[in-house]
């Protein structure tokens, strides 16, 4: 059976990690396996205990770098093989890719003119009537993406109450179209901007605002910006 090789953490006396990121320190008695199972450990770095992430006690060690100053680490999966990368490099990969992600085929880019079209002509026949059931209706038809959207990329994990914030942000929009203050051309993105701002909004003034509130002072809540 072959002996696993334990690699000593620059920076932190006494500490030692495998490349399968089991950590082990040494003590009075010699070596004791320290419990990693929450993915961090507390160490003492120059005489403060601190947490670090166990990935980057790794990188720590395998790239010889004091662990004081080794940077944020994350960790990724490449052709079904993990690997550690900076935060840095991780964020970088991913802004390329969403980059890449947002190159549409001309079909694609000639659908989504179609939309903005479609939403457009429903935003002038609801001010040119002063009806606006036909435009809550049309942005009815986003409430999944929408909710999916609130589930997946914020706090909200109750569907129920993502529902609600959904809601919220289609009067919203159509307070933005009967006061003139937008001409939104893609409803999608608008909408779940405003669902983020909205949980932003409520956390920050919570203590202030009633569970029915009035989201629609736009100088306060500065929604122009959505």
């Amino acid at each position: 059976m072959e002996e696993k090789e334990w690699l000593t953490v620059p920076g932190v006396a006494g500490y030692e990690i495998s490349r399968d990121m089991e950590v082990r320190r040494m003590t009075r008695n010699g070596w004791k396996m320290v419990n990693t199972s929450r993915g961090y450990i507390n160490v003492n770095i120059k005489g403060k205990k601190t947490n670090r992430s166990v990935p980057r006690l790794l990188y720590a060690a395998t790239h010889s770098i004091s662990l004081e100053n080794c940077p944020d680490i994350s960790v990724v999966k490449e052709g079904g093989k993990l690997n550690l990368v900076t935060r840095r490099e991780f964020l970088h990969k991913l802004r390329m890719q969403n980059i890449e992600g947002d190159i549409l085929t001309k079909e694609s880019f000639l659908n989504s003119l179609d939309e903005a079209e479609r939403f457009l002509q429903v935003q002038r026949n609801a001010l040119e009537t002063g009806e606006y059931s036909s435009m809550t209706a049309y942005l009815y038809t986003l409430k999944e993406e929408v909710v999916r959207h609130i589930l997946c990329n914020t706090s909200v994990s109750s569907p129920e109450k993502a529902e609600d914030y959904f809601i919220e942000s289609i009067t919203c929009l159509v307070e933005a179209t009967k006061r003139r203050t937008r001409v939104i051309t893609s409803p999608l993105p608008w909408l779940k901007a405003a669902c983020r701002r909205m949980i932003q909004i409520k956390k920050k003034y919570r203590v202030h605002v009633p569970e029915k509130w009035d989201f629609y002072d736009f100088e306060k809540y500065n929604l122009n910006t959505i």
